[in-house]
């Protein structure tokens, strides 16, 4: 385990609730909710993000809205309840690792599906 990782996992440790919960509300603000007003960049936006939306909605079983502006869509704020599920099923390693990946994807979307297989780091 790199010593970066071994850090997280000791925070983790210490302040596992508290990080869970910042990565729920950090879902709801999720870069891949967050899209574009031109063309091009929808069109990317609908062939590269919207099948790991359409994943991740069957996954945690809840409404994901995309939105065009920077209000988060009340659906989005009630969308955390299987994905807090999920987070919490995680060890102290697992769930450091996934916090920095989400952190540096920017994306706790993207970090779910690294981790459960749906996208491979290539892909992330």
């Amino acid at each position: 385990m790199t010593d970066r990782l071994a850090e997280a996992a000791k925070e983790i440790g210490a302040h596992r609730e508290e990080i869970i919960s910042k990565l729920i509300q950090f879902s709801v603000t999720d870069m891949l909710l967050f899209w574009g007003q031109e063309k091009d960049l929808i069109a990317q936006q609908e062939a590269k993000w919207r099948p790991l939306l359409e994943w991740a909605q069957n996954e945690f079983e809840s409404k994901l809205v995309t939105t065009r502006g920077l209000d988060v869509p009340e659906e989005n704020r009630q969308s955390g309840t299987r994905m807090r599920l999920f987070l919490e099923s995680l060890d102290n390693n697992q769930l450091a690792a996934f916090y920095l990946a989400a952190l540096n994807m920017r994306s706790v979307l993207l970090a779910a599906a690294l981790v459960k297989g749906r996208i491979n780091a290539e892909q992330a």
